[in-house]
């Protein structure tokens, strides 16, 4: 007798989970991520993220195609720049650097004591597209830009998701 068994993708099998509450830097970050997500290993993160802008901190399913990224950059002036017109530079910066994407939404919120601006972008991998949304706030010491992204065919069930979990961000100093 000859067994057929036909698999879903992994993606596929892929919803979402109940946020948990997350600090990161010493106390510095709060946020809620799924409860599903592992933190990557620093020689995960440097395969994953091959270039010099690599995020610090990565939470990822057991796939790795869902990631919430932290970056964390020193702020050279050392003083709060114009959050909304960072914005509108990052937002260019990714479309002009980023062939094939798309600019969904930007835009700047005041939640959690802090004013973050945001960028939703669509861009193109290898074999599908991928929605990004980033926020990311500019303290007097540092720039940060926590980053979520996923396959666009997954929009629907983490849209929803990536909004609560970029809600819930805060930031000591923001």
């Amino acid at each position: 007798m000859i067994m057929v068994a036909f698999a879903m993708p992994s993606w596929a099998q892929e919803t979402p989970s109940k946020l948990e509450k997350k600090t990161l830097f010493g106390g510095n970050i709060e946020i809620m991520a799924p409860s599903n997500f592992e933190l990557l290993d620093s020689s995960v993160i440097e395969y994953k993220y091959p270039s010099a802008n690599k995020p610090k901190v990565v939470f990822s399913n057991v796939e790795m195609s869902i990631n919430l990224a932290f970056s964390v950059k020193e702020n050279a002036s050392k003083s709060k720049i114009n959050i909304s017109l960072f914005t509108d530079i990052m937002a260019t910066t990714l479309k002009d650097a980023l062939p094939g994407s798309k600019v969904l939404d930007q835009g700047v919120v005041r939640q959690n004591g802090g004013d973050f601006g945001y960028v939703e972008i669509r861009t193109k991998a290898l074999d599908t597209q991928i929605y990004n949304l980033m926020y990311f706030v500019i303290t007097e010491e540092e720039l940060i830009i926590v980053s979520f992204n996923c396959p666009m065919k997954l929009l629907k069930e983490w849209k929803p998701v990536a909004k609560d979990i970029m809600a819930s961000l805060v930031v000591k100093g923001a």
